[in-house]
């Protein structure tokens, strides 16, 4: 960063005796790469905490998952109950572990479609749940919609069955 402003003012000091627009292009593209950069960087990071979080073992030896092909070859999701629930509607969704280690399943987004495939604001108890081994574990999504108007519930990006 230290070099990015000091490379910023060079430049800057440099174009003094240009006109103001070349002082301004040139600022822009200081500036943008280093914005560049540091966007590059800090992607980077994350990548390299999610891949370090799968490669190391965890505490308790979960196995960390965060796609629908490793839910798939590590267990099953599905919805097991749709409700109403005051103003809207109340949606279970059951993760199973089927081996002998713990699951970690992170990044739980759920989407919920009405039954004309319109996306539906939607609230999840969890966006991280650890399943025991061969056991299940229940995830709680209200929506605004009725139950009855409920039509496809997904979880990284597969239809669920129900």
């Amino acid at each position: 960063m230290k070099l990015l402003i000091i490379g910023t003012f060079t430049i800057l000091a440099s174009t003094l005796g240009c006109s103001g627009e070349t002082a301004k292009d040139a600022t822009a593209a200081v500036v943008g790469k280093g914005i560049e950069v540091s966007k590059g960087t800090v992607t980077g990071l994350v990548a390299g905490v999610e891949q370090g979080r799968k490669n190391a073992e965890s505490a308790d030896g979960a196995q960390v998952i965060n796609s629908s092909a490793e839910l798939a070859s590590l267990g099953a999701a599905r919805v097991s109950s749709i409700t109403d629930a005051g103003e809207g509607a109340k949606i279970d969704i059951l993760v199973e572990n089927t081996t002998d280690k713990p699951l970690r399943a992170t990044k739980l987004e759920v989407i919920v479609l009405d039954k004309d495939g319109v996306l539906t604001p939607s609230t999840s108890s969890t966006f991280e749940v650890t399943v025991p081994p061969k056991a299940k574990a229940k995830i709680e999504v209200t929506t605004s919609l009725k139950a009855d108007k409920v039509g496809t519930v997904r979880l990284y990006g597969q239809d669920l069955p129900r």
